[in-house]
């Protein structure tokens, strides 16, 4: 059995639950469905709201990070299986490729996906869409992302090695920050200090994942990666403004 179809097997019969474990799982959460379209010149698409989840709130746009790697340039395949909220049946399973995606202040989180154009109708035709304030269907999907080769991406190892070649490659705010994403202190003030979007959330669980402290650290100094906190001088004096300094504050008060 090739990686193919492992990935194949694992996404259409593992539960949304469950599939955070699998290290090829890019993405997995809710989506409601915005609109699906068939146009001449951008062929099938479909457009989802991101619906986020006591488990897995989103605080960046998860999707950023395939945009990033690909230079500012979406085309990022994806081999997904989605379903119904309430049915265990896959009603939809195949490639995507990321055609797009926002988070409009107070709209939401979106992404929109290309289709193949093999088919001979849209696959979310009979769906409905949000129109005005009526939600549209709602759906739990998994997501796979493929290389060139057709192959699932091992998302753990790829970012173990970003992890080194950016700790490698970066300046001592970049280090200072690779370091601060697994230490205990450092955590413990994030737990106690950053609120969460949900506060049904466990703060201690939330900040243990090293990759949640990663994308806070980016989003809360507008970067792309650690690297730049130490290429880009306004993002240096952001993170000492709104990081390093905070959190010498709270460590010598802890400390006395």
């Amino acid at each position: 059995m090739t990686d193919t179809q492992v990935a194949d097997q694992e996404v259409a019969t593992t539960s949304t639950t469950d599939s955070k474990s699998l290290p090829i799982i890019a993405h997995r959460g809710g989506l409601e469905l915005l609109d699906a379209k068939w146009e001449l010149n951008s062929g099938r698409t479909v457009k989802f709201r991101l619906v986020s989840s006591d488990e897995t709130p989103m605080i960046v746009h998860p999707f950023a990070e395939f945009v990033r790697r690909r230079g500012h340039r979406v085309g990022t395949r994806f081999y997904v299986a989605i379903t119904r909220v309430g049915d265990e049946q896959v009603f939809y399973q195949g490639e995507l490729m990321l055609a797009g995606g926002g988070n409009p202040l107070g709209q939401g989180m979106w992404v929109r996906f290309w289709m193949d154009e093999e088919a001979t109708s849209h696959p979310f035709s009979g769906c409905a869409g949000r129109h005005g304030n009526e939600p549209g269907d709602l759906f739990e999907a998994a997501f796979v992302e493929l290389d060139d080769d057709d192959e699932p991406i091992n998302q753990e190892k790829r970012a173990r090695l970003e992890r080194a070649n950016g700790a490698s490659k970066g300046g001592p705010l970049c280090k200072w920050a690779a370091i601060r994403s697994h230490d205990n202190l450092f955590l413990q003030y994030l737990s106690e200090e950053m609120p969460l979007p949900d506060r049904k959330l466990r703060p201690v669980a939330w900040w243990a994942r090293e990759d949640h402290v990663a994308r806070w650290i980016r989003w809360r100094c507008g970067v792309e990666s650690r690297a730049d906190l130490d290429n880009n001088p306004k993002a240096g004096e952001i993170f000492h403004e709104r990081i390093r300094r905070p959190y010498s504050e709270w460590r010598s008060t802890a400390e006395d």
